[in-house]
């Protein structure tokens, strides 16, 4: 096996994004990212490719991978979990990969964002991402602490599925976190009842999945997760059961 770098790379390729991230020594080394309406999986390779190269590392050298495993876009969440067996291929299986969670890194994207958003402690967030038309996978947290997020995930709920009239007259979130990247958010027009002043929404940055790395690698690597679709939004099959909480 190869002498290792300090250097990891993060793919996020769930809805129309692709994001392509290199860490050194758990900080942004290298970041670009690319929105597409039609999918262009055959250039995935030569985007990674290049970011290895300005990164001056090889694959096989890389310490660690990791790529966001859904909830989202079946397409997406296929070819990001395509991208990275093939890179494991590719090293004879020595790449070491991880899968991160969206809801996950949504949450904790809003415990960061708190104070500037007016999270006050005691608030429950609620992380939605788009599922089939007027459903949303969804997760959610009470924000317990400003510094101490493993406190603020410890009573985080399981991933469950939730119709947008329940989530505003049932669940009644403090505030919700969406990415902004989810655009059927914000064609639902019950969810427009809620108080936009409540609503973060949040881009996908280099520094925040740094961050999320870091926290996971230090206090909870439960939050990794194997390298499997969490949810295939454009499939019944593996949808779970509309909840109500």
């Amino acid at each position: 096996m190869p002498s290792l770098s300090d250097k990891q790379i993060v793919l996020n390729t769930v809805f129309e994004r692709l994001s392509v991230t290199v860490l050194n020594n758990g900080r942004p080394e290298y970041h670009t990212q690319y929105y597409e309406r039609k999918r262009n999986s055959f250039n995935v390779d030569k985007i990674i490719s290049s970011a290895l190269d300005i990164c001056s590392v090889s694959a096989d050298k890389l310490s660690a991978a990791y790529v966001f495993c859904g909830p989202g876009s079946f397409t997406g969440i296929k070819l990001g979990l395509s991208v990275m067996y093939g890179m494991i291929a590719g090293t004879n299986g020595h790449l070491k990969a991880r899968g991160i969670s969206l809801l996950d890194y949504l949450l904790y994207s809003a415990f960061l964002e708190a104070e500037k958003q007016g999270v006050k402690k005691g608030a429950k967030i609620a992380a939605l991402i788009p599922g089939v038309k007027g459903e949303y996978f969804t997760k959610i947290s009470e924000l317990k602490s400003d510094t101490d997020h493993k406190s603020n995930f410890e009573g985080s709920s399981v991933e469950f599925v939730i119709n947008s009239g329940a989530v505003i007259n049932e669940m009644k979130p403090d505030f919700i976190i969406v990415d902004a990247a989810a655009r059927l958010f914000f064609d639902d027009e019950k969810l427009k009842e809620f108080n936009r002043n409540k609503i973060i929404i949040t881009n996908y940055s280099a520094e925040n999945v740094s961050l999320f790395i870091n926290y996971c690698m230090k206090y909870d690597e439960t939050r990794f997760l194997e390298l499997q679709p969490i949810y295939l939004k454009d499939t019944y099959a593996t949808k779970p059961e509309v909840a109500i909480v």
